[in-house]
């Protein structure tokens, strides 16, 4: 049977976040466990432990380029504070090509 489950936008910027999984389809695993859900009689699933963990079948690499959803600039403090709509790599920032 078949299950999908929807990360949270918390959720799933971590994973981004998180240069050592969700990459490709060679580092997507998954560990549950056994209380992951219930058969009809019941019966809990049986435990994926990390060192057994499930290599993902599918992957899908991320591909949309994040967007910048807000920008506040503060004359007090000279403060410019960029508000983007999922992660992004910060020691990628380019100030150069900012203008305003």
């Amino acid at each position: 049977y078949y299950i999908s489950v929807e990360l949270h936008i918390d959720d799933l910027n971590q994973l981004k976040a998180n240069p050592f999984v969700a990459n490709t389809l060679n580092d997507t695993f998954i560990s549950v466990a056994a209380e992951l859900v219930r058969d009809w009689n019941s019966q809990a699933t049986d435990p994926i432990t990390t060192d057994n963990a499930l290599q993902a079948s599918n992957f899908t690499a991320d591909t949309e380029p994040s967007r910048l959803e807000v920008a506040m600039f503060d004359l007090d403090s000279g403060e410019l504070s960029l508000t983007f709509d999922e992660t992004v790599f910060f020691a990628t920032l380019n100030i150069s090509l900012l203008a305003l």
